[in-house]
């Protein structure tokens, strides 16, 4: 008789099991042994990346299929690049790119017979190939070839691939080793060379076949080196059922691991409720107050690299979280979002000490210590503590230019907020925008439409709504429809911004909530063919892309677009990815003109609102599963947080971890945050969504960045305690989408905070605003963007009037000193989805009142009216009227009055 001890690998589709002949020892001590055994032996990646095998009908993961797909590209583009574009046109328009001009190798001669794909570069390794030892013909070793594909961005990124020569070969000729040349350095973003590291490796070589005509002869792909390292134990332990009302929660669970190799779980010692039913899944029961969970023996790959690193992720009946085994070197693992509780064995530490110790140490997030923290009581104290004190001695804050009203007009208690809305408003009416760049510009024009620029957006439109429709710098199949230019590709690479920064999704959105904004059908049926050609673009991209691979149903990205293009760091060595940003616009876009179509063609409507339900369902599938594979981060309040990154496949690491800096740092200020916005995917309240925003923000305020702004502040003899708080840490404020985020969450202070950072380090002494922050300066804006003043403006206009769903918020956000005694807030002629809106708040603190005067939008009137009223000292409304009535529809803690089905002219009076 035979024990087996096993060896999980779970949810990729095996196990490794090792047969002991009798006598042996229990399974236990057998599995025990053999995870001994295993220890300081090398990593092999194989198990958890993407195979592609010539011998299967069909692959085993979907995602293999992206290996030939990315090899055809190879040689039908970036091989030909040179015979098909002169030196002069095929170099870099913008950085010195030295991969560009060199002569690739020859197109491989045979045909593709293996391939292993994964995430996270290597730079150090040894590919192994392992032929079959059943009697079968193996190929001569001079007829093989073995390729590596480095790239500094990732799996569809430039390549000069590299044929690995001089294999180390068994005895018995079945295994073939092959060492890659170390020092290779390859292009990466904004003139940089950095170490060639490759996520995919190939196998060609001429078909065999037996005589008999049996398959052809394919070996398996091997992967170790000291990029990845060697195995080490480790015995953990995974706690749940500690937390205040989770005593009787039940937890019935199975484990998946990511480069580690489990053994099998077993009750914690004390345990009575749980049940272990296989090696990898139990379930969970209450059982009196003991500690619940499991123990499990596992090895992991310490040394290896960000992509590779060892993780292991729990899947539940509802939901699924990841953690990496890294971070249990630095101490244990609390993840108080999904009630568990991670350690070594052996520490003593249990959960509920932990988090008794945790909460005495009084840690907390930026977000709560902002809640915590003042507001900024002017826009000049803002200016102040961003900006002028990193500026030469003596510079203050000079008015702002004189300019006429957008509009929508606004009077502010705060003469220079004014005079920023005016400046900033204006400046959208100038040249100075991006003008080919649809991912920019249809934000824009959106924001014109939110303060009645009407013609200025028209004119944006009438540009992109004669566009050919070209295929932009991406997977795509065609152009046809979409809303680009792209005329600065060729050879099916982007030379220049144009074509790069593509979006169809965001530019349909814009034109679309024109008709919403405005009530303009005829704008609308005039342009309704082009617009309609746009959405099929989008339902055609997404759903025709990998059609023909047979499991395409089980691919994580299936039903969402191609990979594409965003940003302009390699122009043009791409950097194909499925960022969420795009796939959230080009999802907000087909909603929005679904949904206007149904108010004028409710048949034709029903189609493309029934494909943007799909898309959404898609996105949140792909979305979901990203979540659950990223591993959980720590925040500065001690425990560990989910985090969703910016596009899929990428495991969870942000882009500086990936190697593909993106805008720079993309992951501080955009990210995933998008799917979260209005029509999107998940909603902002989403507890990943917020965490998510949580850990970007962290990561801009880094401890480090704080502490260097601390330091030059005092230098200078300022006060440094809150220099976190003024901190601006987004380089690039018209890509980001923290501030939107925060105000849908209706965190007002977090979101005054980011907004009134960002603004005060890239507005010039004119009022108007520059691309990037300009701290260290206080300038005249010579080289004002529309995209910031887009931004700027997008965020000034919400704060002050918002839509959301049939709900209409006014005064939002507006800072508690804007209605300090005496002070007054006037917003008119502002379009929403309604109508036009307008309203007046006067302060009269010395009587205990503060008084807003109404005009309801009458074109389609909202369901309700949400007005908040933002006592400078917090003080609760105690009791309401409208219009000279008693009022009990009112939230003292939220300072929101509520106004149902109401109509006309309202007089909302708060006491206080």
């Amino acid at each position: 008789m035979e024990r087996a001890a096993v060896l999980v690998l779970g949810g990729i589709g095996f196990a490794w099991a090792v047969a002991f002949a009798e006598p042996a020892a229990a399974p236990a001590d057998a599995e025990k042994v053999q995870l001994e055994a295993m220890a300081a032996q090398p990593v092999d990646i194989a198990p958890w990346a993407y195979a592609w095998r010539a011998d299967r009908a069909v692959q085993e993961k979907p995602e293999a299929y992206f290996i030939p797909r990315r090899l055809e590209r190879i040689d039908r583009v970036y091989r030909t690049a040179s015979a098909a574009l002169p030196p002069d046109q095929l170099k870099s328009i913008y950085y010195n790119m030295p991969d560009l001009l060199r002569q690739l190798p020859p197109a491989p001669k045979g045909r593709l017979q293996a391939g292993l794909l994964w995430t996270g570069g290597l730079t150090q390794y040894r590919v192994e190939l392992r032929w079959p030892a059943e009697d079968q013909d193996i190929p001569s070793p001079d007829t093989v070839e073995v390729r590596v594909y480095p790239t500094s961005f990732g799996w569809f990124g430039w390549t000069v691939d590299t044929v690995l020569s001089n294999p180390v070969i068994s005895a018995d000729r079945r295994r073939w080793a092959y060492t890659n040349e170390p020092g290779a350095k390859m292009d990466s973003a904004y003139n940089a060379r950095v170490e060639a590291a490759t996520e995919t490796v190939a196998v060609f070589y001429a078909d065999t076949t037996s005589p008999a005509g049996s398959p052809r002869t394919v070996p398996s792909i091997h992967v170790t080196g000291p990029s990845v390292g060697e195995w080490k134990r480790m015995d953990l332990e995974v706690e749940w059922g500690f937390q205040p009302g989770t005593e009787r929660r039940d937890l019935d669970g199975r484990l998946e691991s990511h480069v580690a190799l489990l053994g099998s779980v077993s009750p914690l010692a004390d345990d009575r409720g749980t049940t272990v039913t296989a090696a990898d899944r139990w379930k969970s029961r209450a059982a009196g107050d003991v500690r619940r969970g499991i123990a499990i023996p596992v090895l992991y790959a310490p040394q290896a690299r960000r992509g590779l690193d060892s993780r292991i992720t729990i899947w539940t009946a509802t939901t699924g979280f990841t953690f990496r085994l890294a971070d249990l070197e630095q101490g244990p693992i609390l993840i108080p979002e999904h009630g568990i509780f991670v350690t070594k064995a052996g520490t003593g530490q249990t959960a509920r000490q932990f988090a008794r110790d945790l909460a005495a140490r009084k840690l907390k997030s930026i977000r709560q210590m902002t809640r915590e923290h003042r507001e900024a009581a002017s826009l000049d104290e803002a200016l102040q503590e961003v900006r002028l004190w990193t500026c030469p001695t003596g510079t203050v804050a000079v008015p702002f230019l004189q300019v006429e009203d957008p509009p929508m007009q606004v009077q502010l208690p705060d003469e220079r907020w004014t005079a920023a809305w005016r400046a900033a408003s204006f400046q959208l009416r100038g040249k100075h925008m991006w003008g080919g760049l649809a991912f920019e510009v249809g934000r824009v024009a959106h924001e014109m439409e939110l303060i009645g620029l009407r013609a200025e957006a028209d004119q944006v439109y009438q540009h992109f709504l004669k566009a050919p429709g070209a295929k932009p710098d991406g997977d795509y199949s065609d152009g046809k429809g979409a809303l680009e230019w792209a005329t600065s590709l060729r050879h099916d690479m982007g030379y220049s911004h144009d074509g790069t920064h593509a979006s169809t999704g965001r530019l349909l959105f814009a034109m679309a909530e024109r008709y919403f904004l405005t009530g303009d059908r005829e704008w609308f049926e005039r342009n309704r063919v082009r617009l309609q050609a746009a959405a099929d673009w989008i339902i055609r991209q997404r759903t025709g892309y990998m059609k023909d691979v047979p499991n395409r149903h089980e691919l994580m990205v299936a039903g969402l677009m191609p990979p594409c293009m965003l940003g302009d760091y390699a122009i043009p060595s791409c950097d194909w990815h499925w960022y969420y940003v795009d796939n959230a616009l080009s999802l907000q876009g087909l909603q929005r003109f679904a949904d206007a179509l149904t108010e004028i063609d409710a048949e034709a409507g029903r189609k493309y609102r029934d494909e943007a339900d799909a898309f959404r369902r898609d996105l949140r599938r792909a979305v979901d599963r990203e979540a659950a594979l990223s591993p959980v981060r720590l925040g500065r309040d001690g425990a560990f947080h989910s985090y969703l990154p910016r596009m899929a496949y990428a495991r969870g690491l942000t882009g500086p971890e990936l190697g593909a800096p993106q805008f720079p740092d993309c992951d501080k200020f955009m990210g995933a945050l998008p799917l979260a916005e209005p029509f999107g995917v998940i909603e902002a309240s989403d507890v990943r969504m917020m965490n998510t925003l949580d850990v970007m923000e962290e990561q801009g305020t880094s401890v480090s960045a704080v502490h260097e702004r601390e330091e030059a502040r005092g230098k200078l003899g300022l006060p440094t305690s809150d220099a976190w708080f003024w901190h601006p840490f987004t380089i690039l404020p018209k890509a980001s989408h923290n501030a939107n985020i925060y105000l849908l969450e209706d965190d007002v202070p977090n979101f005054l905070r980011f907004w009134m950072n960002a603004y005060a380090s890239v507005v010039g002494a004119d009022g108007k605003l520059w691309e990037h922050w300009h701290l260290g300066n206080y300038d005249t804006c010579k080289d004002p963007d529309n995209g910031t003043a887009g931004w700027f403006m997008e965020n000034f206009r919400n704060l002050l009037v918002m839509e959301d769903g049939e709900s209409l918020w006014l005064a939002r956000a507006t800072p508690r000193t804007w209605l300090e005694q005496g002070k007054k807030i006037s917003v008119r002629n502002t379009p929403t989805y309604f109508g036009t809106a307008a309203y007046e708040i006067v302060s009269d603190l010395d009587r205990g009142a503060i008084t807003a005067t109404i005009a309801i939008p009458s074109r389609k009137p909202p369901r309700t009216v949400l007005l908040r009223l933002r006592q400078p000292q917090q003080k609760p409304i105690k009791s309401v009227t409208v219009n000279g009535k008693a009022w009990g529809e009112f939230d003292p803690v939220k300072e929101v009055v509520c106004l149902h089905d109401f109509q006309g002219t309202a007089r909302v009076e708060a006491f206080y």
